[in-house]
């Protein structure tokens, strides 16, 4: 499969026009299409929002990343999903045993949780369902190494047909009862409040929150939004403080340990 072809079937509203495609853009409240989606000349996804939205915005709200516009494998066939490049930040395999020791978490407390060790194009990685409200499998995302690397964050892969969503859905009973929710970026911050006894909701990254999402927190009359201290924690606040949560949202700031 073509790499425009992976992007094209995550969006919405798709219409073909001469030198490519139009659809509606993921990364804002959309109702005209307005993302152009072509193909470059190396076969790499050109992207370009005529209201402003960068790739990384795009990227992001349909769970890629931005290698993911590039063709694999020297432009030969379909290239295919990628994986981080080997460096100090990945050389760690990415086991459910090593992902508990970053974590300090048991291994049976994220087994309970549906976490595995699978095999991702060939190496050790940790499969993350994301289950709705039901407790069905809504979608499924994978993480491909520990750490960030010095080229950016390449933690995550979703499986192919997979749309992000909120992470935790099928806990949100705990959080109606309490009457509070905390929101965090990700899967690993809602392992540790949910191991402490805290109800938690994630978002899979910083800078893709959707307002639709907001009516998952009906019936829950607080929202502590953790700001991490990055730009990633900025950009996580700014999407929740525009949402309809807006009103029934606190900001909860960390502070990075001195030294």
């Amino acid at each position: 499969m073509r790499r425009v072809d992976c992007v094209l079937e995550r969006l919405e509203g798709v219409r073909e026009r001469i030198g490519g495609y139009m659809a509606l853009c993921p990364a804002h409240d959309d109702r005209v299409p307005s993302l152009s989606v072509s193909e470059g000349d190396d076969r790499r996804v050109l992207l370009r929002c005529f209201a402003g939205c960068t790739a990384q915005k795009i990227t992001d709200a349909l769970g890629l990343e931005l290698s993911d516009l590039l063709e694999q494998g020297g432009g030969g066939g379909g290239g295919g999903a990628s994986i981080p490049p080997e460096s100090l930040a990945t050389v760690q395999p990415c086991t459910l045993e090593a992902y508990a020791q970053k974590t300090k978490l048991p291994v049976e407390f994220l087994r309970k949780l549906n976490l595995s060790d699978v095999s991702y194009m060939s190496r050790p990685a940790v499969r993350i369902p994301y289950l709705k409200g039901d407790g069905s499998e809504g979608a499924v995302r994978f993480r491909v190494a520990l750490e960030k690397s010095p080229e950016g964050d390449d933690r995550f892969r979703w499986r192919k047909g997979s749309k992000p969503c909120l992470y935790g859905l099928w806990r949100l009973g705990q959080a109606r009862e309490a009457g509070y929710v905390f929101l965090v970026e990700g899967e690993s911050d809602c392992h540790t409040l949910w191991y402490y006894g805290f109800p938690a909701l994630g978002g899979p990254g910083a800078s893709n929150w959707r307002n639709e999402w907001a009516s998952e927190l009906e019936g829950i009359e607080k929202a502590y939004a953790v700001v991490e201290p990055d730009r990633g924690g900025e950009a996580f606040w700014e999407g929740l403080a525009a949402s309809p949560l807006r009103e029934r949202l606190y900001r909860v700031e960390l502070e990075l340990p001195d030294g």
